[in-house]
């Protein structure tokens, strides 16, 4: 990550935890190990300060890869819009209306809608040397920390759980993630053929093959 990016961590949102096993009686479930290792979802705020050439292009060639990392971060788990702020007197003669068209460009060229994109009016909040700062909110995780080993692993006549089960479990789990916000709510379904998916539920209403029967003589 470059130094012109930053990422500042917020209050924890929510904790994680699973559903109860049907085996566990209600007393036993304060210590199940999604209880004592939860995962934790939390939001932080991932900003980057750009310099726009005064000869052309969008980005410094030097941004580039801290660039593509923000995009990249911003696809994955964003959960806002994107926000630009723009300080013209530090832009070396380049115009306002210039530099909000070179940078909304590159993040469009990099797939973000241009609608997810907003400009704040004037450079409220902007105390950096570059003449643009991109901000946007996002999901983020907080793995369990593992290694509690001060239970006896023998001669365990109450048959209860160690402080560290399960905890490997969970936190291989919170860091496979791509977002975060999928601990929150699922993503939506892809679109689908209407009128194919219509046919296909009458098929299985009616007891009928909703596919297609070829006959050979």
């Amino acid at each position: 990550m470059t130094d012109t990016m930053k990422i500042f961590r917020k209050i924890p949102m929510i904790m994680l935890v699973a559903g109860l096993a049907a085996c566990e009686s209600p007393q036993d479930y304060a210590g199940s190990y999604d209880m004592q290792h939860p995962i934790i979802v939390t939001e932080e705020i991932v900003a980057i300060n750009l310099s726009v050439p005064s000869s052309g292009g969008t980005v410094l060639v030097s941004e580039r890869d801290g660039f593509a990392n923000f995009s990249r971060i911003y696809q994955l788990r964003s959960k806002s819009l994107i926000t630009l702020y723009v300080d013209e007197s530090k832009s070396d003669g380049v115009p306002r209306d210039a530099i909000i068209k070179r940078v909304a460009g590159a993040l469009q060229k990099a797939g973000i809608r241009s609608e997810n994109i907003r400009v704040m009016p004037g450079s409220l909040g902007h105390e950096g040397a570059a003449p643009v700062l991109a901000t946007f909110d996002a999901h983020s995780v907080k793995a369990p920390e593992c290694g509690d080993w001060s239970d006896k692993s023998t001669y365990n006549w109450s048959n209860t759980r160690h402080k560290n089960f399960g905890c490997s479990y969970q936190r291989n789990l919170a860091l496979s993630v791509a977002n975060p916000g999928d601990f929150l709510e699922s993503q939506p379904m892809s679109p689908f053929g209407g009128q194919r998916g219509v046919v296909n539920v009458i098929g299985v209403v009616t007891g009928e093959s909703s596919g297609t029967t070829t006959t050979t003589e």
